[in-house]
C-alpha cells in the first residue's frame, strides 16, 4: 500500500512470502537510488515494529531484464536476512562481497567441503583443548593484522594476543606472515567454518 500511494504506476506481487515491487523509471533520475530512498522512508515509517529488509534490483528494460532484477534483489535480500549487513535496505554493490561469500558457502556445502591443512588442525586443536585459537586468528585477520584492534575485539591484552598468534602458528603450521596462507585461512574460516 505504501508503494502504491507513493508511486501510483508501481506494481507489487507477493511470491513465496516475499513482496516484490516494480517501479517505473523516471527519465533523468537514478532509479536504484530513488528506490532505495523510498524503501528507507518505508522502513522509517514502520520503525522496529516489523523486521523488514529490502533488496533493490537493477533496471530492467524487458521481461528478461525484470527477471534479472528480481534475481539480483533476491540475492541482496538473502544477505540482509542472514544478518551479513548492518542495514535494512541495500543494492547489490552495497553487499556484493557478502553475497559472493554466501554463494561460495553454498557451493562448498554442496560439494561437502571441509577445512583442510592448518585451519583443520587449528579447529581440531580448539575442539580437543577447549581453546579459541581459530577465533583469535579470525579476529586478527578481520582487523588486518592490527594487534591492538584484535586484542580489543577479543577483550584481551595485546601481549596475550601475540602469544596466541605464536601458539596458533605452532599448532597449525600456518605461516601468518605469508599472504597466500592468510588468504586461504580467511576463506576457509568464512566459508567452510563460519561462526
Amino acid at each position: 500500500m505504501h508503494l502504491s500511494a507513493s508511486m501510483p504506476n508501481s506494481a507489487v506481487a507477493v511470491v513465496g512470502g516475499i513482496a516484490y515491487g516494480l517501479l517505473a523509471v523516471v527519465p533523468g533520475s537514478e532509479p536504484e537510488e530513488r528506490a532505495a530512498r523510498l524503501a528507507e522512508e518505508f522502513c522509517e515509517r514502520v520503525g522496529s515494529r516489523l523486521p523488514i529488509v529490502v533488496g533493490i534490483g537493477g533496471v530492467g528494460d524487458d521481461v528478461r531484464g525484470v527477471a534479472e532484477s528480481r534475481a539480483t534483489a533476491t540475492r541482496v535480500l538473502r544477505v540482509l536476512r542472514e544478518g551479513h549487513a548492518a542495514r535494512r535496505v541495500a543494492r547489490l554493490p552495497d553487499v556484493h562481497a557478502q553475497s559472493l561469500l554466501l554463494e561460495l558457502r553454498d557451493l562448498a556445502a554442496a560439494r561437502g567441503e571441509r577445512p583442510l591443512g592448518p585451519v583443520a588442525r587449528l579447529l581440531a586443536y580448539d575442539e580437543h583443548n577447549d581453546s579459541d585459537l581459530a577465533e583469535t586468528l579470525e579476529t586478527w585477520l578481520d582487523t588486518l593484522g592490527d594487534v591492538r584492534a584484535a586484542a580489543a575485539a577479543l577483550f584481551i591484552h595485546p601481549n596475550t594476543l601475540r602469544y596466541r598468534l605464536r601458539r596458533l602458528e605452532e599448532v597449525s603450521g600456518l605461516d601468518i606472515g605469508d599472504p597466500e596462507q592468510r588468504f586461504a585461512a580467511m576463506l576457509q574460516l568464512r566459508i567452510l567454518a563460519p561462526r
